[in-house]
C-alpha cells in the first residue's frame, strides 16, 4: 500500500529540514590557524581553517599590538572557502618593523557569520631548555652590544623544553638584547652551556648564563643546556667554637666556595655574610653553613658554646693586732672554681694572697676562674690582712725607803710586749 503526502505538506517538510541545516552550519565549529606560533621578519604567515560555508568569502582581519608607528593601513586580507568548508592564505608577510609585535587574527564567514581567532607573534630570539623549565630575562639596547642605555625588563616564564622555544626578545640587526638565565632551573641542574649557531658575548665569564645577543633580521634560536649537580662536599668548619659570656665576639668562619650562612639545618635563605654570635647569654647555639660550587652542598654546622662566668669569691679578711705572726688572707670561691690573685681591681700583674707580720695593711685582689672552661669572674673582690699596733702598759711596783737607808730596787710589771721586743724599763 502506497501512502501519498499532499503537496503543501512536503514542501513544509522541505522548508524545515533546510533551515535545520543551514542553522547546523550557522552554529558550526570554525577554525583558524597558523603554521607556527612566532615568525621572523621576512617570513609568510600560512593561514588555513576549517568548518566554513563552502564558497563563502571570509576575511582575516589582523590586530597588532603595540602597533608600529609605521603601520599606517590595516592588514585586512581574504580567503574563499572550498567544497569542504577549509581556507587558505599565504600572503601575509612579517616584516622588520613588526619584530617584538603580537598580531590576533580574527577570521569572519561573510555568509555563516561564524568567527575564529588565532594568536601569534614577531618576536625573533627564542630559547628553550633541555630539561626542566627556566624564567628568563632580557632587554634591549640600541647597539650591538648591550652597551648604553636599555629599555625595559621583559621575564618570560615558564620557559621549558618545547619546541620551537620561548620568545624572550626581539631585536633586529642594529640592537642587542641582554638575556639571563637562572644559575640552576626547576630540577635543580645546574646550567652548563648554552647551543646556538648564533654570534653571543659573555660579558661576564663567571655568569655563562648571562649573554648579550646580537639581533638580526631573523629567528635567532637558543637552547639552555642544564646537567645534574653533582653536590660538593660541606664546607671546612671547626666547632665547636667557645666563648665566655660577655666576651667579644668574631665573625664565623669557614672554608669553602660561595659560603651561604643559616639558622636552621634546612629551609630559610641564605646569607653571604657570615654572623657573629651574641655573647650575651650562656648556652649553646647551632649555625650552618654550605658551599656552592655548581649548586649547592649540605650545611655545616658549627655549634657556638658561650660558658657562664663565676660568681666574684668571698673574701676572707684578717684584721688583728701585732702578735709578731704571719697573717694570710683568703678567699672562697664555688665549686669546680680555682682563685687568681692580681694587684688591681682590673688588669695588672698576677700576685699572691695577701700576707703580713708587721703593722700595716696588705691587699690583693681576688678573681674567681673555673678551672673547666678558664672563664673567670665579671669582677674581682679586695681582701685585706690588716696589723694594727699591740697595746702595751707598764704597772710600777710601789716601794718605801727610810732616810739614811739604801735606795731600794723599784720593779714594776710590762704588759703587752713581745720577748722578741726586747724591752728594757727604767725606773
Amino acid at each position: 500500500m502506497k501512502t501519498f503526502l499532499l503537496k503543501s505538506h512536503f514542501l513544509t517538510i522541505v522548508f524545515l529540514a533546510a533551515n535545520l541545516f543551514f542553522a547546523s552550519v550557522a552554529f558550526g565549529q570554525a577554525t583558524v590557524t597558523t603554521d607556527k606560533d612566532d615568525y621572523a621578519p621576512g617570513e609568510y604567515v600560512i593561514i588555513t581553517g576549517t568548518g566554513w560555508t563552502p564558497g563563502e568569502t571570509v576575511t582575516l582581519h589582523f590586530d597588532e599590538t603595540p602597533k608600529p608607528a609605521t603601520c599606517l593601513l590595516p592588514h585586512d586580507m581574504t580567503a574563499v572557502a572550498d567544497s569542504s568548508g577549509n581556507i587558505y592564505n599565504n600572503q601575509f608577510l612579517i616584516k622588520i618593523n613588526h619584530i617584538g609585535v603580537a598580531f590576533l587574527l580574527t577570521a569572519t564567514g561573510q555568509i555563516s557569520g561564524l568567527v575564529a581567532t588565532r594568536n601569534f607573534t614577531d618576536g625573533n630570539i627564542r630559547i628553550k631548555t633541555n630539561s626542566g623549565s627556566i624564567s628568563v630575562s632580557a632587554y634591549n639596547h640600541n647597539t650591538t652590544n648591550c652597551s648604553g642605555s636599555s629599555g625595559a625588563v621583559i621575564t618570560t616564564t615558564n620557559v621549558g623544553t618545547a619546541n620551537p622555544g620561548a620568545t624572550v626578545a626581539a631585536a633586529n640587526a642594529s640592537q642587542s638584547s641582554f638575556i639571563k638565565a637562572p644559575q640552576l632551573n626547576s630540577l635543580n641542574h645546574v646550567f652548563s652551556s648554552w647551543s646556538t649557531n648564533e654570534a653571543f658575548i659573555t660579558p661576564d665569564s663567571s655568569k655563562p648564563y648571562e649573554i648579550c645577543v646580537v639581533g638580526k633580521n631573523g629567528t635567532i634560536d637558543f637552547i639552555a643546556n642544564y646537567l645534574v649537580c653533582a653536590a660538593p662536599s660541606a664546607p671546612t668548619i671547626s666547632s665547636p667554637v667557645i666563648y665566655c659570656q660577655g666576651a667579644t665576639a668574631n665573625a664565623l668562619t669557614a672554608t669553602g666556595n660561595n659560603l651561604l650562612w643559616y639558622s636552621g639545618a634546612t629551609g630559610g635563605i641564605g646569607s653571604s655574610i657570615a654572623p657573629t654570635p651574641s655573647t650575651n647569654l650562656s648556652g649553646t647555639t647551632s649555625y650552618y653553613v654550605s658551599q656552592t660550587i655548581g649548586c649547592e652542598s649540605p650545611r655545616a654546622k658549627i655549634d657556638v658554646t658561650v660558658n657562664a662566668l663565676p660568681v666574684a669569691p668571698n673574701a676572707g679578711n684578717y684584721s688583728g693586732a701585732y702578735d709578731g705572726l704571719p697573717h694570710v688572707g683568703s678567699a672562697v670561691a664555688g665549686a669546680g672554681e680555682t682563685i687568681d690573685w692580681y694587684t688591681t681591681l682590673s688588669g695588672g700583674n698576677p700576685t699572691s694572697a695577701p700576707s703580713g707580720t708587721n703593722v700595716g695593711v696588705y691587699s690583693a685582689y681576688a678573681e674567681a676562674r673555673n678551672i673547666t672552661t678558664g672563664c673567670v669572674s665579671a669582677t674581682r673582690t679586695l681582701v685585706s690582712v690588716t696589723i694594727t699596733k699591740k697595746a702595751a702598759s707598764v704597772s710600777p711596783i710601789a716601794n718605801t725607803k727610810v732616810y739614811g737607808s739604801p735606795e731600794p730596787i723599784l720593779t714594776g710589771t710590762l704588759a703587752g710586749f713581745l720577748e722578741a721586743d726586747a724591752v728594757t724599763a727604767s725606773y
